[in-house]
């Protein structure tokens, strides 16, 4: 059973992975407060480590320089695995809009 806390904390972590998506901004502005181990869901750590990546090869860290970033991590090995994935990614984005947090990926660390 899913508890208020856990329902908030998967809410954040998606707000976050969002907010990384789609501005540019955020990653840097985070990166050295939020490790991968503050994701409770794989699938985000998998993004969160795609995005810092992406950073450090002065890449874009929004969904598109992510989505290929991940097609080149080992552990996404089969097709449904790869599907999860691209879902997580743009369930983030939309569930960043749905919850009004657009611009608040600074504030959610």
């Amino acid at each position: 059973m899913q508890t208020a806390h856990d329902t908030a904390a998967d809410s954040a972590e998606k707000c976050l992975i969002g907010s990384i998506l789609v501005d540019r901004d955020v990653y840097p502005q985070v990166a050295d407060r939020i490790t991968v181990e503050a994701f409770s869901s794989n699938r985000r750590r998998a993004i969160f480590k795609a995005a810092g990546r992406c950073y450090q090869h002065r890449r874009p860290t929004d969904i598109v320089s992510v989505h290929a970033e991940l097609s080149n991590d080992p552990d996404i090995s089969n097709e449904q695995d790869w599907m999860s994935m691209a879902a997580d990614l743009s369930e983030s984005i939309l569930h960043l809009y749905e919850t009004g947090f657009a611009c608040h990926g600074r504030s959610a660390t």
